[in-house]
């Protein structure tokens, strides 16, 4: 790690590890140490914001007011409906010469997990799915990997790709749904099944993070809701629920 970046770390670390007055502050703070602390450190893609930039502290006043007496997929919905579009998305990075500043929203994302992000780059829709069921109290795989919640066999699954139903037509809103990317099977996309699309054929709407919209130099990765077909090269492979996930 070059001398600048160990020095923006140990600021970080510093500043993170400082009193508070509530246990909960000290979680995310010490949280965050233990990953900078890591021995992967932050070290490519976008960058940590410098430890005093009030980002921080927004980052953490919005997860702080998310609902914590609800369901997972209103969690999720928080975020689309109450959180500042600003953070609500990865910060782009047109000049690779000047990077810009990873969004501490997303990196604060991954203590949901234990997986050591890379600024805002690294795959986190995981990440996102992870910490609204860990927001009100419902065990996740703690993984950042999509795959994770099939290959942990997480939950009850209620539908799968050799199901007799082309549709998952027995899934709820608010259950978890499983894509994996045909091209790398170890790959794909996790989200929360809202319901089967009445608009596209074959589709089904999905809440969730990382989910990405328009292409070339203009596509953002983003929290959003949008339809994802069943059968393209991200094909629905899994949905599951536990407890805790749908509205009683």
């Amino acid at each position: 790690m070059i001398p600048r970046r160990r020095a923006i770390f140990g600021a970080l670390a510093t500043l993170l590890t400082a009193s508070t007055s509530r246990a909960q502050d000290d979680d995310w703070q010490r949280a965050l140490k233990d990953a900078i602390d890591n021995k992967n450190p932050v070290t490519l893609g976008h960058i940590l914001p410098p430890p005093d930039d009030k980002s921080w502290k927004e980052a953490h006043a919005i997860l702080s007011a998310a609902p914590s007496k609800a369901t997972p997929f209103e969690v999720a919905r928080y975020f689309v409906t109450s959180v500042p579009t600003k953070y609500q998305q990865a910060w782009p990075e047109p000049d690779p010469q000047h990077p810009t500043f990873a969004n501490p929203l997303i990196v604060l994302l991954f203590l949901a997990t234990k997986t050591t992000p890379c600024g805002d780059v690294t795959a986190w829709c995981s990440a996102f799915v992870n910490w609204c069921l860990t927001r009100v109290g419902v065990v996740g795989t703690a993984n950042a990997n999509s795959q994770s919640f099939v290959e942990k066999n997480w939950g009850e699954e209620v539908w799968s790709r050799t199901a007799a139903s082309e549709m998952p037509t027995s899934a709820v809103t608010g259950d978890i749904a499983i894509f994996q990317d045909l091209s790398k099977p170890t790959q794909g996309h996790v989200c929360f099944f809202s319901k089967i699309s009445n608009k596209q054929p074959k589709s089904i709407e999905v809440l969730g993070g990382n989910q990405i919209i328009k292409l070339g130099k203009d596509k953002i990765h983003l929290i959003d809701v949008t339809a994802l077909r069943t059968d393209g090269n991200l094909q629905l492979r899994s949905i599951r629920t536990r407890k805790g996930l749908r509205r009683v």
